[in-house]
């Protein structure tokens, strides 16, 4: 649950000050400049792909999994009378508004059609009831509908923009006097992000792109005309969103203009004693939550700025809010003691401190890291501008700090960092420790390697600190353990299904809400975008490393098998480079692009089934041969081991009958391609023998129902003799 704690106007100096101290002559102006810096939307129309169905599933993300049922133009084509329910799918998750029409098939309508409309991101918000309602926040934020439709035909667009995948249609009332169908269903899909990103290159981890391709989904769709927190709910402006948000839009949409809109809505929106408020409300026209001050976001604002000045080397506008950045220091001097550390206790009773989704956080150890963290930011800013005589004092407040964190907080013999008054350890604790310079990077490594080994960790409920721990990794040198652990959090929501990533997450809880209820949740949430900022900042750590054991190349027969057995591919660290209906020459070409710009440690080669087929007008064996033998020599030469392959048998190709020699051409090209493995010392995987029929010529139907092309009895077979060809090769 959020706690939230105005603070009082009376409480001491710090917020004493009149409304006319505090940025009173630039408040109009920013507001004029942050509404100037509005940036167009980009509108997108989607259509639904197909209707699906929800079943019950325990293994599946929150107990419910999508499967096809039937094709959009059968919905739209059929009675809706009969059909009643549907469950449209758009194929991707997409923000934006959603429309329909409606008409009917015989008669003229002499009654309204009322339709329930729910619109889910994941499939539980379309399979689950939502009454009675448990959640902790507005009910009204689920996203359903009643729409009563009067005049027929027509065309319904509903009012609010929505943020959905799945969209469930039931049908409450009718008249039954005459049939009605639904069809042309669209979204306009908006979003802000006007340019594409550098596809990352072909070397890099599926895994890596996957999680690439979803955040740069997540962050597209958040990137409205302010960057939002979660277009679903909430569809505000977060200082702790911004910062995360352009960070991860700096190195992809640079869409600059966004970034600055929201600067300067947030300096022109300031409290009257000139601390930022955490949040902004957009429409009808911007305004601040009211008191609602949140420790941390007030003092990362500082930090987004010197981020924007970095990307942007826009000095007019750092310098314009220089005021406000110098003004958010004072936070940190009034909360710091005479012994250099954050007096907590009167924090935590006069802000907002967040740092996470966890009730049993204890903040303590956080707030003077970050507090630190921000000085640091801050001087740096300065910096940059030439402005560090303004802050004279923050070099030997900072270094006092840091002094007081590690004799109060530091436990040398766990080698951890915790509170006093409750010694909790926890990955915030550690994170801010260390990313505010007070942990050296040897026990910041000894702190983070300590929280997978002690009992009763604080571990992070959220993507948001879930951020700051991959950051804190790579701060002090684990570079190997911040890839685990993104493509481990990250990648797990892939792997459940994600193509937006959520604002909750928990790997063992797929349940977890801090509202109570699951559905309510933002499944496309601005602070869980940052695995594209963290993939493209750090090439060496997220880019480069060798993932691919195994390169296939082939034709059909190892394009299917990847469709059959994606995990056999995807467990093994293999990628599958078969291409339908070539031959040996065709694989040649793309050889270089295919396998020696992927950099495998194998490459295991299966040509020749199309050659055999006469795929290019003529069969020339001799020229099938030297093709194979180039593509093992060029492998070879790039650093690639070569694993040759018999071809599968065949007796025959449907699409060539006219070739009647099938079985003896492929029998006589394995025999050359054996002996010359032998000869040059080149491992060699003979599928052959254990494919074959009885009758010693064809594909056993066992294993195939074409005769050229292996189901997955044939695939087993041939994977085993794959892992226990490299297996050798490794032992």
């Amino acid at each position: 649950m959020k706690k939230i704690v105005m603070l009082l106007m009376s409480l001491g100096a710090l917020l004493s000050a009149s409304a006319d101290a505090y940025y009173a002559n630039d408040r109009a102006r920013w507001l004029s400049i942050a509404e100037e810096s509005t940036p167009q939307l980009t509108v997108t129309e989607v259509a639904p792909v197909g209707v699906v169905e929800v079943v019950d599933d325990e293994t599946a993300y929150q107990h419910h999994k999508i499967i096809p049922a039937y094709s959009i133009d059968s919905l739209y084509n059929a009675p809706f009378s009969e059909v009643k329910t549907a469950i449209v799918d758009f194929g991707k998750h997409i923000t934006g508004t959603f429309s329909f029409s409606i008409r009917t098939t015989d008669k003229v309508a002499d009654g309204p059609v009322r339709l329930k409309l729910t619109f889910g991101e994941v499939p539980s918000e379309v399979a689950e009831p939502f009454d009675p309602y448990p959640g902790k926040l507005s009910r009204a934020w689920l996203q359903d509908e009643i729409v009563t439709v009067v005049e027929i035909p027509n065309t319904i667009t509903i009012d609010r923009r929505l943020s959905f995948r799945y969209v469930k249609i039931e049908l409450m009332a009718y008249s039954p006097y005459y049939e009605f169908n639904i069809h042309d269903m669209v979204c306009k899909a908006t979003t802000s992000a006007a340019s594409a990103p550098e596809p990352l290159p072909a070397t890099v981890d599926p895994v890596i792109v996957d999680i690439d391709r979803v955040s740069l989904n997540t962050l597209s769709e958040c990137m409205q005309t302010v960057y939002e927190d979660g277009p679903k709910r909430d569809r505000r402006l977060w200082i702790g969103d911004l910062y995360l948000e352009a960070m991860a839009n700096n190195c992809t949409f640079q869409s600059h203009e966004l970034t600055k809109r929201c600067l300067y809505l947030l300096a022109g929106l300031a409290d009257d004693n000139g601390f930022l408020l955490a949040t902004v409300v957009e429409r009808p026209k911007p305004r601040p939550q009211e008191k609602q001050f949140l420790y941390e976001y007030s003092l990362i604002f500082n930090a987004c700025l010197k981020d924007y000045l970095k990307a942007t080397g826009d000095t007019a506008t750092v310098l314009d809010l220089w005021p406000v950045a110098k003004r958010q220091l004072d936070i940190v001097r009034d909360y710091t003691g005479a012994d250099g550390l954050i007096d907590f206790e009167r924090l935590d009773n006069e802000w907002w401190v967040f740092f996470d989704w966890k009730e049993d956080l204890v903040k303590e150890v956080a707030a003077q890291g970050l507090a630190v963290f921000a000085l640091n930011q801050t001087l740096e800013l300065a910096d940059m501008l030439g402005k560090r005589d303004e802050i004279s004092d923050i070099p030997a407040l900072a270094k006092k700090m840091r002094k007081a964190a590690r004799g109060a907080f530091y436990d040398k013999k766990k080698g951890v960092f915790a509170g006093r008054k409750d010694p909790q350890v926890s990955y915030a604790s550690q994170i801010w420790m260390i990313l505010g310079g007070i942990a050296t990077p040897a026990e910041g490594r000894k702190a983070l390697a300590a929280l997978e080994t002690l009992p009763d960790v604080c571990t992070p409920g959220t993507p948001y600190l879930y951020h700051y721990y991959i950051q804190s990794l790579i701060d002090c040198g684990m570079p190997e353990r911040a890839r685990e652990a993104l493509v481990g959090y990250w990648g797990g929501m892939v792997k459940k299904g994600a193509d937006t990533f959520w604002e909750a997450y928990d790997p063992a809880n797929d349940f977890i809400s801090p509202y109570d209820f699951h559905p309510i949740n933002s499944y496309c949430h601005a602070w869980s975008a940052t695995p594209s900022y963290f993939i493209r900042s750090y090439p060496e750590i997220f880019q480069n490393t060798r993932w691919c054991k195994a390169a296939f190349m082939g034709n059909s027969i190892t394009e299917n098998w990847l469709r059959v057995h994606p995990g056999f591919f995807a467990d093994n660290k293999f990628a599958g480079r078969g291409i339908s209906g070539q031959t040996s020459t065709r694989m040649l070409n793309r050889f270089g692009k295919d396998i020696l710009d992927l950099k495998p440690e194998y490459v295991i080669i299966n040509a020749g089934t199309n050659d055999c087929a006469e795929n290019d007008g003529f069969y020339d064996e001799e020229l099938t041969v030297k093709n194979i033998i180039k593509m093992v020599e060029l492998a070879r030469k790039n650093g690639i081991r070569p694993i040759m392959s018999s071809v599968l048998p065949s007796s025959g190709f449907s699409w060539r009958p006219e070739v009647k020699d099938a079985s003896e051409r492929i029998s006589r090209l394995n025999t050359i391609l054996e002996e010359y493995a032998r000869k040059n010392n080149i491992p060699y995987i003979n599928y052959y023998p254990l494919m074959l029929a009885k009758d010693g010529k064809s594909l056993s139907e066992d294993y195939c129902n074409d005769g050229v092309h292996p189901v997955a009895a044939g695939y087993d077979v041939m994977e085993n003799l794959v892992l226990s060809t490299i297996k050798d090769l490794e032992n």
